[in-house]
């Protein structure tokens, strides 16, 4: 099952996501800050990201994760609407979250990123014949 990346500064959202993504089958890495999520992002597919953090923040974050490792889903969740600024692909998700609406929006994450790895495995394509 795939790897996800929980981002988020208070410890009480941290545990309640660890617990719920678990019980849905995904093994759960946890970070407090924009740094730890460096460390562990090599080894997830997927980072649901908190906006509104201490330190880097949840944008800075979200870019690093990008840039560490090309292709990793990327959910932000927050409780404002309108995000500006965002990493190409990035998906939101708003606080409260509804937990169905919640788990569609990983697996389609999860699928584009995959989709993505393969299309990217591939190379690029068949050349056109002049």
């Amino acid at each position: 099952m795939a790897h996800v990346l929980v981002v988020d500064d208070q410890s009480a959202m941290r545990i309640f996501l660890r617990e719920l993504l678990t019980d849905w089958g995904f093994t759960v890495d946890l970070a407090a800050t924009g740094e730890e999520a460096a460390a562990a992002a090599p080894r997830c597919d997927l980072a649901l990201v908190d906006l509104t953090m201490p330190g880097q923040g949840g944008l800075r974050t979200l870019e690093t994760l990008a840039r560490l490792k090309p292709g990793i889903g990327l959910v932000l969740m927050t409780g404002y609407q309108g995000v500006a600024g965002l990493p190409p692909g990035t998906r939101v998700v708003t606080k409260p979250f509804d937990l169905v609406q919640l788990r569609r929006l990983l697996t389609e994450v999860l699928a584009d990123s995959q989709a993505a790895a393969g299309k990217a495995a591939e190379g690029p394509g068949p050349y056109p014949v002049a």
